[in-house]
C-alpha cells in the first residue's frame, strides 16, 4: 500500500512539473538584474539587466520583454548618455501593455537633485525612440510618471507666490508627452480645496487606465468621519467625475499600515509614510527599502483605495482598531481589517469588518499600534472572483481570502520564510491547492542564501524568476 501510494505522489509530481518550463537569461560577468516591471493587461515582465558602477557608463544596460507565455520578445540595450551620477531609474508602461519607458535622471549628484530626464521608449517589436525632456527642476516636486496608449504623463507640484495673499500656494500640472513624437504639452490642474488641512491627505495620484487618470484625497477626523474624495480626469485634464465616498466603519477607527499600490505600472512618490531624519536601511536586490528604524505614519496610510476598472469596482481596504487614532502614538492597537466594495461611480455594494484571531494578535508588528510601517498591506485581485487581502509582519505573510462578490471570508493560510530579505508577497502560497507552482514553492530550501524569488501572476500563466545572485546565474520558469 505505501508503495502504491508513493507511486501516485511521484507520477502527481511528474505531472505537475511536466508543466513547467525553464531557461537561463544570460548575464554576463559582473552583470545583475537591476529591476523588473510587471506589464499590465497580462502583458508580460519587462527585466532589466547591467551593471551597477558608479561613476561611469560602461554599465551595458539592457531591458529583456518576456510575453506571458515566457517568450523572448526582445533584448533591447539602452544607451548611456552621462557618467552614472547613482539616480534612481523608472521603468514605466503603458496601461494597453504596448510601450515600455526606461527613464533616467541626469543631472551633477543626487544632492543637487536632477535637470533633465533622458526617456528611452520602446515599443511592443523592440523598436527604440529617445528623448530628452530638459529643466525639470521649473517643473517642481514630481509626484508621478506614468503613461497610457498615447501619453506619457509627468504629474508635479510647485509652491508659487500669491501676489495678493503674499502667500505661497500649492500649483499643480501634468506634462503630458505624445507617445508618438515627444511633442509636449504643459496642462495646470486646479484641485478642489481639500476637506480639512489638518486632517486630509494631499491630492495624489491613484492609479490610470486608457484616458482615465484618478486622483484622490483621504480625511480621518476624530468623531470617525472616514472619507474618500475622488477626481476623475481625462488627457486633456478635463475633469469627468467627481465624488465622494463615505467609508466610515461601523464602530471602530482606520489603523495605519505600509499599503502596497497595485498601479505597479507607474512610479511615483509615496507620502504615506515620513521617514525619520537619522535612520538606517537594508536594500535587498531589487531595491526594496526595510527601514530599521520607524517611519512615521501620515493620513495616506489611513487605509487605501484601488480602481478596478475592468470588474467596475472600487475598493477601500485596512486595518481597525478601538478607538481614535493618534497619530505616532504608539497606544493605537489594532484588532482587525475592514474591506469595502463600491461601484466606480462610488455606489456602495457591501462593507465588512473581521477581528483577527489570537494568532494574529500576539504577532507585535500587527498588534501594536507602534510599527505602522512593518505591517505591510495588499490587495491581490489576480482572480476577479476571489480576491486576497495579504499582511505581511516581519518573516511572516499572512493571507484572507475572500469573494468579491460579498466580501465573505473563505479561506485563511499564513507563509512564514527563512528572513526578512526572503520575506515576499509574490511568493506566497495557499497548502491546501494544489498546481505545479504552489508545489515548487513549497519544496523550496528555506536555508538557501542569496537566491531571490520573485513571481508575476498573468492569470492562466505565472513566470518565477529564481536569481542566484552570488554566483551571479539567473533562471526564469514558466508554471501553466
Amino acid at each position: 500500500m505505501k508503495q502504491l501510494i508513493l507511486i501516485i505522489h511521484l507520477l502527481m509530481c511528474q505531472h505537475l512539473f511536466a508543466q513547467v518550463k525553464t531557461e537561463d537569461l544570460p548575464l554576463e560577468k559582473g552583470n545583475f538584474i537591476l529591476n523588473t516591471l510587471q506589464i499590465p493587461n497580462n502583458g508580460g515582465v519587462v527585466i532589466k539587466t547591467g551593471k551597477k558602477g558608479f561613476n561611469t557608463t560602461d554599465l551595458n544596460w539592457k531591458l529583456n520583454y518576456y510575453s506571458a507565455e515566457m517568450k523572448l520578445i526582445y533584448s533591447v540595450p539602452l544607451e548611456k548618455t552621462q557618467i552614472n551620477k547613482d539616480f534612481r531609474n523608472y521603468l514605466i508602461a503603458s496601461t494597453n501593455s504596448k510601450v515600455v519607458y526606461h527613464i533616467e535622471p541626469k543631472g551633477y549628484n543626487t544632492i543637487i537633485g536632477a535637470n533633465n530626464l533622458f526617456i528611452t521608449q520602446i515599443n511592443e517589436t523592440g523598436v527604440k525612440k529617445t528623448f530628452e525632456l530638459d529643466n525639470i527642476k521649473d517643473l517642481g516636486n514630481r509626484k508621478a510618471i506614468f503613461a497610457d496608449s498615447k501619453y506619457l504623463y509627468y504629474f508635479t507640484t510647485l509652491k508659487v507666490k500669491n501676489e495678493a495673499t503674499k502667500k505661497k500656494e500649492v500649483s499643480n500640472a501634468l506634462v503630458r508627452l505624445s507617445a508618438a513624437d515627444f511633442s509636449r504639452t504643459n496642462i495646470p490642474i486646479k484641485f478642489p480645496a481639500l476637506r480639512d488641512e489638518a486632517k486630509s491627505s494631499d491630492w495624489n495620484y491613484s492609479g490610470n487606465f486608457d484616458n482615465a487618470i484618478y486622483f484622490t484625497s483621504k480625511t480621518l477626523l476624530d468623531d470617525g468621519t472616514y472619507m474618500y474624495d475622488i477626481i476623475l480626469m481625462d488627457n486633456t485634464g478635463k475633469v469627468l467625475k467627481n465624488f465622494n465616498i463615505d467609508a466610515k466603519l461601523a464602530t471602530s477607527f482606520p489603523r495605519p499600515s505600509n499599503n502596497k499600490k497595485y498601479f505597479y505600472w507607474a512610479d511615483f512618490v509615496d507620502e504615506d509614510f515620513d521617514s525619520p531624519s537619522a535612520q538606517s536601511s537594508v536594500y535587498d536586490t531589487y531595491g526594496i527599502t526595510y527601514y530599521t528604524t520607524e517611519a512615521l505614519a501620515n493620513i495616506g496610510a489611513l487605509g487605501d483605495i484601488v480602481f478596478d476598472q475592468k470588474n467596475n469596482a472600487i475598493y477601500i481596504y485596512g486595518l481597525f482598531g478601538p478607538g481614535s487614532y493618534r497619530a505616532n502614538n504608539s497606544n493605537n492597537p489594532t484588532k482587525g481589517y475592514f474591506i469595502q466594495k463600491y461601484d466606480l461611480t462610488g455606489k456602495q455594494l457591501w462593507k465588512k469588518e473581521y477581528e483577527f484571531s489570537e494568532k494574529l494578535l500576539n504577532d507585535i508588528y500587527i498588534k501594536s499600534g507602534g510599527f505602522p510601517y512593518r505591517r505591510a498591506l495588499l490587495l491581490n485581485m489576480d482572480n476577479p472572483a476571489l480576491f486576497t487581502l495579504q499582511i505581511k509582519s516581519g518573516k511572516n505573510v499572512y493571507s484572507f481570502n475572500l469573494e468579491s462578490s460579498t466580501g465573505n471570508f473563505t479561506a485563511f493560510y499564513s507563509n512564514e520564510f527563512n528572513s526578512l530579505m526572503n520575506t515576499t508577497f509574490s511568493t506566497t502560497y495557499n497548502p491546501a491547492t494544489s498546481s505545479s507552482l504552489t508545489t515548487f514553492l513549497s519544496t523550496r530550501d528555506p536555508k538557501a542564501k542569496d537566491t531571490y524569488y520573485t513571481v508575476f501572476d498573468f492569470g492562466a500563466s505565472d513566470i518565477v524568476i529564481e536569481d542566484q545572485v552570488k554566483l551571479n546565474t539567473v533562471k526564469l520558469m514558466y508554471f501553466k
